[in-house]
Formats: structure tokens, C-alpha cells, sequence
């Protein structure tokens, strides 16, 4: 079963994760035309981070805007 829980986002793996999340779009697009977060972005108040460490799919991460 996967597990989904709330994060802040600090952990090394999540952090990986989301730098590799980052860098497709900033390779492949571009200047100026990558809307992703960096993780200033994801630490508003208004956006809760979740992760998941489901040991064979790996690890997964979202977030969600709070509207």
C-alpha cells in the first residue's frame, strides 16, 4: 500500500528527487519558460508538500496550492 504523507520537504532523498524533477524542464525549454518551483517556492504557506517512501516504486513527491 502506498503511503502518502505531509513533508516539509527537507530530506536529502525528496530533496534529489525534486532537483531531478527541475532539471528536464530547464534543459529542455527555453529561458524564461519553466514554470516548476525551486524549493523556495514550494515552502510558501500557501503550497503543502507530500511524500511518499514506498520502498520499491521509489521515492514520489507533490504538492499541493492552497487556493
Amino acid at each position: 500500500m502506498l503511503e502518502i504523507e505531509e513533508d516539509d520537504l527537507s530530506r536529502e532523498q525528496t530533496r534529489a528527487l525534486l532537483a531531478l524533477h527541475r532539471a528536464g524542464p530547464h534543459a529542455c525549454s527555453p529561458p524564461g519558460h519553466v514554470f516548476a518551483l525551486d524549493l523556495s517556492g514550494l515552502h510558501s504557506p500557501g503550497v503543502t508538500g507530500l511524500t511518499s517512501q514506498k520502498a520499491r516504486a521509489g521515492p514520489a513527491t507533490g504538492s499541493i496550492p492552497h487556493a
